[in-house]
């Protein structure tokens, strides 16, 4: 190739990665941004959306995250710490509650800011120790191995289900209880449904929760209630 030729092409291959590198960076900022914020008419529209399923609204619930700490995606330690925009009601014949929690992060170049999770919670009939289950991946074996063994937040277990163990990462205070609920349709469903990927796992108390990083929004409630009934009722199925 001669030299005329690189003359137009290393300028024009400039061009091209000056291009796609800020357009990956404005990408990123816009898919933050839009996981992020919220409009004032994005709330009057959950709000809506919860009062025409005969739901309750409360903007504010302090202290609302004391009770959920010790496990993700809550702190280790909760105090007084408020839950927002909390619905509660029934649905598929089961109580259940879902809301913010914002998470403060620390910055030491500027202001902090908060991380926001939007949390599901449905109310199972029997009550269990804490499980955890989670997607594979580098950040969440760092995470459930320093819960496990920094925080007390029980053991990370392998369940003997090859496909299943691939998948997940199970972190139990009680062995017994996580194979009595991890088994038969329920490990099914989970190895099987792609929602499992995207939709961690804490069975706590009398509840099962679920959570994702981003705004609470009328479009996801009804998706994520789904999945946790559907596992529900596959569960009671089972017992």
């Amino acid at each position: 190739m001669d030299n005329g030729v690189w003359d137009v092409l290393l300028p024009l291959f400039f061009f091209l990665f000056i291009a796609g590198f800020f357009g990956l960076v404005g990408w990123i900022w816009w898919h933050g941004h839009k996981r992020d914020d919220r409009s004032d008419k994005q709330l009057q529209e959950l709000i809506r959306f919860a009062e025409q399923r005969g739901w309750s609204y409360t903007a504010s619930v302090p202290g609302g995250a004391d009770r959920y700490a010790g496990g993700p995606p809550f702190p280790l330690e909760s105090f007084n710490i408020p839950l927002t925009d909390c619905i509660t009601g029934e649905f598929r014949g089961r109580t259940f509650s879902c809301f913010e929690y914002h998470a403060r992060e620390m910055n030491t170049d500027g202001a902090d800011t908060y991380r926001h999770w939007a949390v599901f919670a449905v109310t199972m009939p029997m009550s269990g120790p804490r499980l955890i289950v989670t997607g594979q991946g580098k950040v969440a074996k760092f995470n459930a191995r320093l819960n496990a063994r920094v925080f007390g937040g029980g053991e990370v277990l392998k369940l003997g289900d090859s496909a299943f163990d691939e998948a997940f990462l199970v972190t139990a205070h009680d062995e017994r209880y996580a194979r009595q609920v991890l088994t038969g349709q329920v490990a099914q469903l989970l190895t099987s449904d792609p929602r499992a990927q995207k939709a961690p796992l804490r069975f706590d108390g009398n509840e099962l929760i679920s959570w994702y990083w981003g705004r609470l929004r009328p479009e996801q409630i009804d998706a994520k209630l789904n999945y946790l009934c559907d596992l529900l009722d596959r569960q009671q199925a089972r017992a």
